[in-house]
């Protein structure tokens, strides 16, 4: 029941209130240094960020951090998000780290990574980061103080992105005789997004380009587009443009004023390009939040929208991109997709894994003991104090070092990808993925029930503990009910009370990190052994907590020669329920054995 500390855009949050604090953001990065560092070459960082007032104070602590761990830190200062991406692949950085909340008020502050190509970090490396992060007692790995990194400052990032843009922008054209209003947000863009469209020609008429460090967002740029529209019409300008405050956001004004969607500007960029015989296939990619009508604009005009197909074949963005850059790429029919031809029902669509890294140092004596398999999925059975898979505090001897010599054995892939995480001390089932294919599949709707020994004895039969759980003061692992908490519930049953001991059939609704063991504990009923929430382990050694039961989904699919055929749409049919169940472990049934 881990808690991510990345959402879905970076980390996020409100400035010096938890976990948008300096200590995380030095902590961030010393775990970004360590994880990225590898080999023998000099490592580079980039590190942008936007105008926000603690911005300065992010940087500093990032960088002091990146530093600390032998990185070397090259800042940019005030550039759009895209910018950030540029400069981490052409410097050939190893990391690329923006300091933004987007479109959020100053108040607000982010932190987003990329990695060497410039996208955003795998939900796994996150993870990873985050576990060090969240880990009281890491123990960092300095180097040796003649390999602490430096920290230096390029003057001429700016210009650098601009030529970059310029450069996309066709040679043959220019802007030349365009009256164009640019509002910039009080943000990253403020000095490069004019100077780009002047240096193209264009007759730019800046707004919200003074930051204060408390403006940005601040009722201007692509929030409030009624701005840049009034401007358009005052001075009659040919077309408006609006960003926010990272400069990835655009909101577009025509030269009447109006506001264009960005559905209408799709249909425009469709049009102009089929016209020319520039869109391959005359086919159109958009997202599922497309509405009806650029799809039928598409079909009047002779072009077809592709709105949801990878979402149909589940297809991740994540293991998208890596087809792309890393595996085969996508097929209908055996034909490249999305080139030159459409999608209809009845073809066969397919495409190739990236290859599979080499995973943990395989450990063929650390025992892995199988509950369920299929072609996607592995259950296994964990017992108490092994570590899921390596850390800094545990570099070898965990599951996944075993999950990789048993699959090695097999001839299968010894990439280990969990699923769900317990805690080291936890017992019970961990679900994990076989493949890159599996794995967002898999994550979908799992359903877990735990066995829990509470101190006291609680009343046999049903209860609910429905508390929001949040951070134990400046705790960085530890948690507790408080109101400022995520919301958070937990289904229980009390299925046999012996001898001061309640033994729970628990249901996490939610999953908070140690949820069970807070909720417990918030109730004067902490499990035992958990010396963390104030259980006593007089009569065991570890958290009394056990996964019991996962329930998932997995698809129906055919073997073949090279792979697995599964049929679409993955819905009803296509689908089948697997559930797989550990008995409660000797430790903890121990606890309820009559003495004679």
């Amino acid at each position: 029941m881990a808690e991510r500390l990345f959402g879905t855009d970076g980390l996020r949050g409100t400035v010096n209130n938890a976990p948008m604090t300096v200590d995380v953001a030095l902590r961030l990065g010393l775990a970004a240094g360590v994880r990225f560092r590898r080999g023998p070459h000099q490592h580079k960082v980039v590190i942008g960020k936007d105008t926000r007032l603690s911005g300065y104070m992010f940087e500093s602590a990032l960088t002091a951090g990146l530093c600390a761990a032998g990185m070397h830190v090259i800042m940019t200062g005030p550039l759009p998000t895209p910018a950030i991406s540029f400069l981490t692949r052409s410097m050939r950085a190893d990391l690329g780290v923006v300091i933004s909340a987007s479109h959020n008020p100053f108040s607000d502050n982010g932190i987003k990574f990329f990695d060497a190509d410039g996208y955003k970090l795998p939900d796994q490396t996150e993870n990873e980061i985050a576990e060090m992060v969240l880990n009281p007692d890491m123990a960092w790995p300095y180097p040796d103080p003649r390999q602490v990194g430096r920290a230096t400052k390029i003057e001429d990032a700016g210009g650098r992105y601009i030529v970059y843009t310029k450069s996309c922008f066709p040679t043959q054209l220019t802007l030349s005789g365009l009256r164009i209003v640019v509002d910039c947000a009080n943000g990253a863009s403020y000095k490069v997004a004019p100077l780009a469209l002047e240096e193209l020609g264009a007759e730019v008429f800046r707004l919200s380009t003074a930051p204060d460090g408390m403006n940005i967002n601040d009722h201007c740029g692509s929030l409030y587009p009624e701005m840049v529209a009034a401007k358009v019409r005052e001075v009659r300008a040919d077309v408006g443009l609006a960003l926010d405050g990272d400069a990835d956001r655009l909101i577009v004004v025509d030269e009447h004023g109006n506001v264009l969607d960005g559905d209408q500007l799709m249909a425009l960029c469709a049009q102009a390009m089929m016209a020319r015989g520039e869109l391959p296939g005359n086919m159109l990619v958009a997202t599922v939040m497309s509405n009806l009508a650029l799809e039928i604009f598409m079909r009047e005009h002779g072009g077809t929208l592709l709105r949801n197909f990878l979402r149909q074949c589940a297809v991740s963005t994540d293991l998208a991109r890596a087809v792309k850059f890393r595996g085969g790429g996508f097929f209908a029919d055996g034909e490249p997709i999305l080139a030159n031809r459409r999608v209809y029902p009845g073809q066969v669509v397919s495409f190739d894994l990236p290859p599979e890294g080499e995973g943990v140092a395989p450990q063929p004596d650390i025992p892995v003991k199988v509950v369920y398999e299929d072609a996607f999925a592995v259950v296994l059975e964990k017992p108490p104090h092994l570590a899921v898979h390596p850390t800094l505090n545990y570099p070898g001897g965990t599951l996944a070092n075993g999950y990789a010599a048993w699959a090695a054995a097999r001839g299968e892939s010894p990439v280990f990808r969990p699923v769900n995480r317990i805690d080291k001390d936890t017992s019970g089932l961990v679900l994990a993925a076989k493949h890159a294919y599996a794995a967002p599949l898999l994550a979908q709707n799992v359903e877990k029930l735990y066995y829990a020994v509470a101190e006291g004895e609680l009343p046999l039969g049903e209860g609910v503990i429905d508390a929001p759980i949040g951070r134990r003061g400046d705790s960085i692992i530890g948690r507790c009910v408080t109101p400022e908490g995520k919301p958070s519930r937990t289904e229980y049953t009390i299925i046999k009370v012996q001898d001061g001991l309640s033994l729970a059939a628990c249901v996490p609704v939610t999953g908070r990190t140690h949820q069970i063991r807070v909720h417990f504990a918030s109730i004067g009923h902490p499990l035992a052994g958990d010396d963390l929430y104030g259980g006593s382990r007089a009569r065991i050694g570890r958290q009394a907590l056990h996964c019991a039961k996962q329930t998932f989904r997995v698809p129906v699919c055919t073997p073949l020669p090279d792979g697995i055929r599964v049929e679409l749409p993955m819905t009803g049919k296509n689908w089948k329920t697997i559930t797989a169940e550990s008995p409660l472990p000797p430790d903890m049934a121990q606890l309820f054995v009559k003495s004679k």
